[in-house]
């Protein structure tokens, strides 16, 4: 796994998701919630830079978002779901529902608009 990944997990509050568990970790974030699918870390290396953005999303809303990080052996199944066709991506959720995704890395107010859009649904 990515070092940064690590950091998100272990220092920034973001939890692995697997697919037994997405739909709890769904309901505890009520108003709303990433989900980040990374693929493979050493053969995408726009991976790492989503991951410093995701980073920062959780700095920028401060508790208001949860992240998931999306454990590999479930990750084809959460792409399914979430229709996400390139990896990584960032997955907004609420309700259960994709409200959102961003492709790969995209520009910072792109992700930073689509989570205000998602949390002012609430």
């Amino acid at each position: 796994m990515h070092p940064l990944v690590d950091q998100l997990l272990q220092e920034q509050g973001a939890r692995w998701v697997e697919g037994a568990g997405l739909d709890a970790f769904l309901e505890e974030a009520a108003d709303g919630a990433l989900l980040f699918v990374r693929g493979e870390a050493l053969r995408k290396p726009e991976t790492a830079d989503v991951a410093v953005v995701v980073r920062e999303l959780l700095r920028e809303f401060d508790g208001r978002l949860q992240v998931g990080v999306v454990a590999d052996r479930d990750e084809a199944e959460i792409k399914r779901r979430y229709g996400v066709l390139a990896v990584p991506s960032v997955v907004y959720v609420r309700g259960g529902k994709a409200v959102s995704t961003i492709p790969r890395i995209a520009d910072w107010p792109d992700y930073k608009r689509a989570a205000e859009q998602m949390l002012a649904a609430a």
